[in-house]
C-alpha cells in the first residue's frame, strides 16, 4: 500500500519542479527523493514523471495522480500546522531506552529521523538490557521487548517480532538433527536470563518447552554470538539472525512449528501533559515499524 509521505513526496516534487527541491523541503538528500519516487512508480505500476538533465514532466498517469493528490496532501498539511499551533512544536530534550540489538537495528535510525524533523529537539538514547525504572531514571519512552511486568506505565505496541529456533550447522552435525519439539529434551541450549521457557505455534495452539540451558546471558547479542560458536540451540529474533540464515552460518529449525511472535513496545509514564516531543516520537515509531 502506498503510504502518504510518498504522496506527499511526489506533490512536492511536482510544486518544487525538481527531485532537489523537494529533498530540501523535506529534509532529504537527492539519492533518497529519487529512489521514493522509483519506488512509488513501481508499486503503482506507471511511469509518473519523465525526467531529462533539464526538467521534469508529468505522464498522463502523473498528472491525474497529482491532481487527486493535491487537496489531500494540502488538507494535512494544514491539519499539521494546525495542531502544531494548538500543542506546539516539538522542543526540549527527549530520552529514550532501548533494549541493545533492537535499539542499534530500529530505535536508533527511527530517533535520528526524528531530530532531522525537529530541529527544537535534542536527545539521549541509552541501551540497556535490563528493567528500567522510567520515572527514577529520567526516561521519557522505553522501548522494550517480550512480556510486560504490571505497571502504571502506559504502553503502545509497536511490532510483532518473528522469532526463529536455530543452531550452527557444526552443532548439529555432532549432537544431531531436531526433527520435533520432542527431540528438544536432548539439546543444550542458549537461553536469555531468566527466559527459561520456549513457547511454540502447534496448530491453534501453544505449547511451551523448558531447554537445557546450558548458557545464560542478559543480552541477546551475547546468545547471537554464542549459538554461533556451537554453543547449543537458540531462539532469537529473525531480524538479528537474518544474514546468517542467507550465509548458512545458522540453521532455521522446525519451521512449520515456529516459536510465538514476541513484542517491541513503547512504555512512557502516564501523564495528562504528554510533552508534544514525546507523543509525536512514538507515533513515528509506530509509523515505522508497524
Amino acid at each position: 500500500m502506498t503510504n502518504l509521505d510518498d504522496l506527499s513526496l511526489f506533490v512536492a516534487i511536482v510544486e518544487g519542479g525538481s527531485l532537489a527541491a523537494a529533498g530540501r523541503a523535506a529534509g532529504l538528500p537527492k539519492s533518497s527523493v529519487s529512489r521514493r519516487l522509483t519506488a512509488l512508480e513501481a508499486r503503482l505500476g506507471v511511469g509518473l514523471l519523465r525526467r531529462n538533465t533539464r526538467r521534469l514532466a508529468l505522464t498522463d498517469q502523473g498528472q491525474a495522480l497529482y491532481e487527486r493528490c493535491q487537496p489531500l496532501v494540502r488538507d494535512l498539511r494544514a491539519a499539521e500546522a494546525d495542531i502544531r499551533e494548538r500543542t506546539g512544536e516539538p522542543s526540549g530534550r527527549l530520552r529514550v531506552t532501548a533494549t541493545d540489538a533492537f535499539g542499534r537495528r530500529f530505535v536508533g535510525p527511527i530517533l535520528a529521523e526524528f531530530l532531522q524533523h525537529n530541529p527544537r529537539v535534542s536527545a539521549d538514547l541509552v541501551l540497556l538490557d535490563r528493567p528500567v525504572d522510567l520515572i527514577a531514571e529520567g526516561f521519557d519512552v522505553a522501548v522494550r521487548m517480550g512480556p510486560l511486568a504490571a505497571s502504571g506505565l502506559m504502553s503502545r505496541k509497536l511490532a510483532e517480532l518473528e522469532r526463529v529456533l536455530c543452531a550452527a550447522p557444526a552443532y548439529l552435525r555432532r549432537v544431531g538433527p531436531v526433527g520435533g519439539l520432542e527431540d528438544l529434551h536432548r539439546h543444550e541450549a542458549a537461553v536469555s536470563l531468566g527466559g527459561n521457557r520456549w513457547t511454540f505455534r502447534v496448530g491453534g495452539e501453544t505449547r511451551s518447552v523448558t531447554p537445557n540451558g546450558r548458557f545464560t546471558g542478559n543480552q541477546l547479542e551475547t546468545l547471537h554470538d554464542a549459538v554461533r560458536r556451537g554453543c547449543g540451540l537458540a531462539v532469537l529474533p529473525l531480524f538479528l539472525i537474518t544474514d546468517d540464515l542467507d550465509r548458512g552460518d545458522l540453521v532455521r529449525l522446525l519451521p512449520d512449528t515456529p516459536p510465538v511472535s514476541g513484542l517491541a513496545t513503547a512504555l512512557w509514564p502516564s501523564s495528562r501533559n504528554l510533552p508534544s516531543r514525546t507523543r509525536a516520537f512514538i507515533d513515528l515509531m509506530a509509523s515505522r515499524l508497524s
